[in-house]
């Protein structure tokens, strides 16, 4: 018995001594880094959109200023984080390259975009974030509910920080099959969770500036029940 357990002494070292250490580095089966990113640009906001397309490779754009900007790139780990490099498409002064060094599980990242020209503008560094909303307003066509099952105008809300308010002739329940009369691009974003600043570059008449979200919690998450500016009520299109 002694014998046997003088030998069972090493056995055991031997599997301990293969287990991964605690530190070991982390791998894309727990993290992904699909999303939407946020960061100061220049004093405005920039919004990267970002897909994985392959086992290394990417896609996705970018919108800052109300442009946006198709990309491709790749990823491979770097120490405990992440490094990407994104390429935009274009042949301009303002095409140019990012730089991305992201923590382990995507949340942040030192940024630097360089031009692909030299002598036309300088580069910038900045930060990026992961966007996570409590409310799903990028998911959802908003109608402005003027009575029971009619609208005047529509909301969409997109995840790049754009939006599009479309106008129509008349109240109708079927307001998103019609023409719209007039489409305004707007520029958005969170302030808290669950108000949005809103501001209109082309608009040629004062529009709202301030929404509020309205909602419930449910086993799924969060929903939208309305959306209210200035008087103006916009509910869930289904």
């Amino acid at each position: 018995m002694k014998y046997l357990l003088s030998l069972a002494v090493p056995v055991l070292l031997f599997a301990c001594n293969r287990t991964a250490p605690a530190n070991a580095n982390q791998t894309m089966d727990s993290v992904t880094i699909d999303g939407v990113y946020k960061g100061d640009f220049d004093g405005e906001d920039i919004h990267l959109i970002i897909h994985t397309a392959g086992e290394t490779t990417l896609s996705g754009y970018n919108t800052h200023r109300g442009v946006r900007s198709d990309m491709i790139g790749d990823f491979a780990q770097e120490g405990e984080g992440w490094k990407v490099n994104l390429r935009e498409s274009g042949d301009h002064p303002y095409v140019g390259r990012f730089v991305l060094h992201f923590d382990k599980n995507f949340r942040e990242a030192k940024a630097e975009w360089t031009p692909q020209k030299g002598g036309a503008v300088s580069g910038k560094k900045f930060t990026l974030r992961r966007v996570v909303a409590k409310y799903p307003i990028t998911h959802t066509p908003l109608v402005e509910t003027v009575q029971f099952d009619s609208a005047t105008s529509d909301l969409d809300f997109s995840e790049d920080g754009t939006l599009s308010w479309q106008f129509y002739s008349a109240a109708t329940p079927t307001v998103r099959e019609e023409m719209p009369l007039d489409t305004v691009q707007g520029l958005w974003k969170w302030e808290n969770d669950s108000v949005m600043l809103v501001r209109w570059p082309t608009a040629k008449k004062p529009l709202p500036t301030v929404f509020r979200v309205y909602g419930h919690e449910s086993g799924d998450g969060y929903g939208i029940d309305s959306v209210t500016a200035e008087g103006r009520r916009f509910t869930p299109f289904f």
